[in-house]
């Protein structure tokens, strides 16, 4: 689950952190991996896919292009609350 500030500020990134891991017995769910492989991935096959992109060269700072969006619309509206209580 990808889970953003209400806020965004410049020295937002794209990167996640993960908490914890742990040991379940439910099977995995990658609804994305299916739709695009129809398979779901689990643990040892997602790292190895982050492994693959970063050796491809994947650039960690090339956010989804809704999200810019979504970063420059919040970013403009905060800028626009800021000035009216100038």
């Amino acid at each position: 689950m990808e889970c953003f500030f209400d806020v965004l500020r410049d020295d937002d990134n794209p990167w996640h952190e993960f908490e914890r891991v742990e040991v379940t017995t439910l099977p995995p769910f990658d609804p994305d991996n299916w739709t695009q492989k129809q398979h779901c991935r689990d643990i040892s096959e997602f790292t190895v896919d982050l492994e693959r992109a970063q050796n491809a060269g994947w650039d960690e700072m090339n956010v989804r292009a809704d999200l810019t969006q979504l970063q420059k619309s919040q970013k403009s509206e905060l800028k626009q609350r800021l000035a009216k209580n100038d």
